[in-house]
């Protein structure tokens, strides 16, 4: 029986975060919660120079057990160990007492690892950084390397090394020599693309170099002599040449996202942008985004034990039936917007899953989380928005459904900076005024959430500032149905603003016409003059 022969075959990739793209705030829980609500379904964390993340080699059995509770709360496993520290304490160090510290740590690396599930130890590919070169260098780091792929080997533990953003093992092509060497299985590569943008060297023909050999993937942008914090989107790697070539191989495993935002507030609106520039680009390259395996002869999902109660599947039902509607009406384009319900027995929240195109949505694929954003069944990762949902369903106990949509003339506002006048009494029906304009906020965190509830009123729509709509109803129905009626109205305004200047109703019409259309449409007091 092969490693893998009791899984069924996932393919695509599965995104992750590295630890040092989100603040830490106090708590392991706290940490993967983030990383959740970004989108991500794993996190890796670093054994780096610093005291504090050195210290973690030396964590007693309670605090690794502490760790392990916390990804098992939250779902949200560590994948990778980034042994970093290899920087300063060098495998191929000239000192002989220094070498023989590189071993202990990277033996103190593999038992972490063990204790905390992870599979996969990184290898950074410096032989020894804070020292002038020796001949012996290459040889001693190789040494140490061998020793770890046996250690490793004993432990259930991967190795991957790195190429990295200096010298020594600066491409995949000089790791594949190591690999060749050494001949383990339990030695292979984590690859960093952007470490291969940033030393010049061919994309493509690097890739093709490690196939077959890379257990997971870095991705993070750079520019020539910026090997890190480069914003997603903002450098110089050919994503789509990268992942053009990955297609091709038919490449599936971890791709973790590597950014350095633990100092920022909005860390995870910055990841979770990240995120999807990194999503779209695997979509345009035809590559799906995985979920998680399922074990081979597990029940059904309709078996488990973990079967949802029947308001939630329902609710999955109608949120994802919600959702189909969003392309029928024409409020998206391709896999933006999303729409979100609260469960009005649990309190949970059913949502459409992060980067997935509408017509290959079915119920299953939505994401149910908590008001707290931890994920509580699904095996996607939830909308890029969730934290802005979540904020709105907390602020707001009356509302029990939310749309938000680019839709194209109501998002033309929001280009502007402009909220929709109340110039027609369809606009005074539907949202008692103007259609408010919310000020702008970083997508993916709180902000935005904060801001609707702060600026919406009693409007069932609001316009973000250079971002897009966001509804609200008391049903599903309802928010869409705002969401429908802000394109129509934006539409119709931008029509009329063609043909000369715009005179917004009275405040006494649009106070009246809004008492009749919420109290008396649809009953048989709708219009005057009409008696039984």
């Amino acid at each position: 029986m092969t490693a893998t022969s009791g899984l069924t075959r996932c393919a695509g990739v599965e995104l992750g975060i590295y630890e040092k793209a989100l603040k830490w705030n106090g708590s392991w829980e706290d940490l993967l919660s983030q990383a959740a609500r970004a989108g991500y379904s794993f996190v890796d964390i670093s054994i780096d120079e610093t005291p504090k993340r050195e210290a973690r080699l030396r964590w007693s059995p309670a605090e690794r057990a502490a760790v392990v509770a916390a990804t098992e709360k939250t779902g949200v496993p560590l994948t990778g160990l980034c042994l970093s520290i290899h920087r300063r304490i060098a495998p191929g160090s000239s000192d002989p007492a220094m070498r023989a510290q590189a071993r202990e740590v990277l033996t103190q690396g593999i038992d972490l690892c063990a204790d905390l599930h992870t599979p996969v130890l990184q290898l950074a590919g410096y032989f020894a950084y804070y020292e002038d070169a020796h001949p012996g260098n290459r040889q001693w780091y190789v040494d140490c390397l061998r020793y770890g792929a046996e250690y490793a080997s004993r432990r259930g533990v991967l190795l991957g090394i790195e190429n990295v953003d200096g010298h020594d093992i600066d491409s995949i092509s000089a790791a594949m020599a190591v690999v060749g060497e050494i001949n383990s299985p339990w030695l292979q590569l984590y690859p960093d693309i952007g470490n291969i943008a940033e030393q010049g060297y061919p994309i493509t023909a690097e890739l093709q170099r490690g196939e077959g050999h890379m257990l997971a993937i870095h991705a993070k942008d750079v520019r020539h002599g910026e090997p890190r914090r480069v914003p997603m989107g903002g450098g110089i790697v050919d994503w789509d040449e990268a992942f053009a070539e990955l297609a091709r191989q038919q490449w599936s495993g971890r791709l973790m996202i590597e950014m350095w935002n633990d100092d920022a507030d909005d860390s995870v609106e910055q990841s979770a942008a990240a995120r999807e520039f990194i999503a779209g680009r695997l979509q345009a390259a035809g590559i799906p985004i995985a979920t998680p395996c399922v074990p081979v002869g597990a029940p059904a999902s309709d078996e488990r034990t973990d079967a949802l109660p029947a308001s939630l599947e329902r609710l999955r039902e109608e949120v994802c039936a919600g959702n189909l509607e969003l392309p029928k009406h024409g409020l998206v384009a391709w896999t933006g917007g999303n729409l979100s319900a609260r469960d009005p027995e649990t309190g949970l929240v059913a949502i459409k899953p992060s980067g997935m195109l509408y017509n290959e949505m079915t119920p299953e694929d939505m994401v149910i989380v908590d008001l707290d954003g931890r994920i509580v069944h699904g095996d996607r990762g939830p909308s890029s928005d969730t934290a802005s949902h979540l904020d709105v369903y907390r602020g707001r106990p009356d509302v029990m459904s939310i749309v938000h949509t680019h839709s194209r003339y109501a998002t033309a506002f929001a280009a502007a900076g402009k909220p929709i006048p109340c110039v027609l009494t369809a606009i005074a029906d539907e949202f008692g005024g103007d259609v408010p304009l919310g000020a702008y906020a970083p997508i993916g965190g709180h902000a935005i959430g904060e801001e609707i509830v702060r600026s919406i009123g009693h409007s069932p729509a609001i316009i973000m500032d250079h971002h897009g709509v966001f509804t609200v109803g008391k049903t599903i129905t309802k928010a869409l149905q705002a969401a429908v009626m802000v394109e129509d109205a934006a539409a119709t305004v931008t029509i009329a603003q063609g043909l000369g200047d715009l005179t917004r109703l009275p405040q006494s019409e649009i106070d009246s016409n809004w008492d009749r259309y919420q109290n008396r449409y649809g009953t048989k007091n709708a219009s005057e003059g009409v008696s039984q």
